[in-house]
């Protein structure tokens, strides 16, 4: 099976997530008028990325929160799959973590937290399991690992072994 998957790359506003969010149901609709079946946004695309002691101001639970909320109606209405990445709440007091989350046209699908946490992310972010959850889907197996994680061929390597 052939998977059309758009990556988008877009210009964040620091700390304006309507702005982001606007932004990027835009990207989702363009892309899926196009045939984009799976679309990825940047790391922290909801907030932008260097928000440093204000993160966790900006923190959501997934996938109690107002942005997974928002892109499970956007996934459902373009018939799409999205992964976004944003900061996570914890479950203790200001605890946060940099994840990821995957919805689909039924809704939300499931998050990864990011493992492997670059420079001054360690400040800031909890780091999440090595082992990530793999999630079936109608296109077929996702897996997700956030930019620097890329580094790391075990996370992969792991978490698909079990496939």
């Amino acid at each position: 099976m052939k998977v059309k998957v758009a990556a988008v790359q877009m210009d964040c506003v620091l700390g304006e997530k309507d702005k982001n969010i606007a932004k990027a149901t835009k990207f989702v609709e363009e892309a899926g008028q196009k045939g984009a079946q799976l679309i990825a946004f940047p790391e922290l695309f909801s907030t932008g990325y260097r928000l440093e002691e204000n993160y966790y101001r900006f923190s959501e639970y997934i996938p109690e929160g107002d942005t997974v909320k928002e892109f499970e109606g956007i996934a459902k209405e373009n018939q799409v799959y999205i992964v976004g990445c944003m900061v996570e709440r914890g479950e203790n007091r200001d605890t946060c973590y940099n994840s990821a989350f995957l919805v689909g046209p039924q809704g939300y699908i499931g998050k990864i937290r990011k493992a492997q946490l670059w420079g001054r992310e360690k400040l800031y972010f909890s780091a999440g399991p090595l082992k990530r959850e793999v999630f079936d889907t109608k296109l077929g197996k996702i897996g997700i690992t956030i930019c620097y994680e890329i580094g790391f061929p075990e996370i992969v390597r792991d978490s698909f072994s079990v496939c």
